[in-house]
């Protein structure tokens, strides 16, 4: 099932402890989605602080990746689903996490599987 999250806001862009990685802050208060991921220099030197992006979120590939600044398949490690949805996962062996407050039942079919898409527009 796909999550589709227009005008979600690039919150920070953060030096991590480790030299050329970077901490990639991504929330949409309205949809109650946030997001963190860690991502070399090159990936992240693309996005700006403050600036508004859409984020595609599949369990199968999704097929405008082509048009992305970012595309990419990520492991799940962890799903702690309740009342809210918290996802741990790596993209490239690079740690990824995901929390959704209140996700409807399609959304969090989307994280069923060992392995979701990821897309930022």
């Amino acid at each position: 099932m796909v999550i589709r999250l227009k005008g979600a806001k690039i919150n920070a862009i953060e030096e991590t402890d480790t030299r050329r990685l970077m901490n990639v802050k991504i929330s949409s208060k309205e949809s109650g989605f946030s997001m963190t991921m860690d991502l070399p220099d090159a990936l992240s030197s693309s996005f700006r602080p403050k600036e508004s992006v859409d984020v595609i979120i599949d369990s199968n590939p999704i097929s405008q990746g082509e048009k992305a600044r970012l595309h990419v398949e990520s492991k799940i490690f962890r799903v702690k689903s309740g009342e809210n949805i918290e996802v741990v996962g790596s993209v490239g062996g690079l740690r990824v996490e995901i929390m959704i407050i209140k996700p409807t039942p399609a959304k969090k079919r989307a994280f069923e599987s060992d392995k979701f898409y990821l897309a930022i527009i």
